[in-house]
């Protein structure tokens, strides 16, 4: 049985550093998330599918996710979602922690990344340090790199009880 764990965990790491599209399975919406970046955070559930939902309630993210290995970072559960933007594939994986996860925050607060089987990969943790979000398009176009930070902004404040 760990045999089989083991393989399983070996043949999915390609897929959790791709950034591969699987061509447009859905594009959010233009500009209209300008307009939607303050929305109330109450009526979202304090769970990866809360913070799924609130981000594609702006237009942030779209298309089907695919549930990934969180136990490969200590996560509670993960979902990867793939997109194309401008002509661009991104890829965003949401991780939801059990607890605030204070190792994870401390690493990725001080280095900006999170080290996965000894490969550092650019990561942002949520202020309250129980959502993490892996971030992958490769344009530097200037919409694509305004929707990364827009992206990362928000999973850093959701479900904030500071703000």
């Amino acid at each position: 049985m760990k045999k089989i764990k083991l393989l399983t965990l070996v043949l999915t790491i390609p897929l959790i550093f791709s950034g591969c599209g699987e061509g447009d399975v859905g594009s959010p919406k233009g500009n209209s998330s300008e307009s939607q970046i303050n929305l109330d955070q109450s009526k979202y559930e304090d769970n990866l599918e809360g913070l799924q939902n609130y981000l594609q309630d702006m237009d942030l993210i779209s298309g089907q996710s695919t549930d990934m290995l969180s136990e490969i970072i200590n996560a509670k559960k993960g979902v990867k979602y793939t997109f194309k933007y401008n002509k661009s594939n991104v890829t965003v994986e949401l991780y939801e922690f059990e607890s605030p996860n204070e190792d994870a925050a401390n690493q990725i607060n001080s280095k900006g990344t999170l080290s996965i089987f000894d490969k550092e990969v650019p990561a942002v943790i949520s202020n309250n340090k129980r959502f993490l979000i892996i971030y992958s398009d490769k344009s530097t176009n200037h919409q694509n790199v305004e929707k990364a930070e827009k992206i990362k902004e928000a999973v850093k404040k959701f479900k904030d009880d500071s703000i």
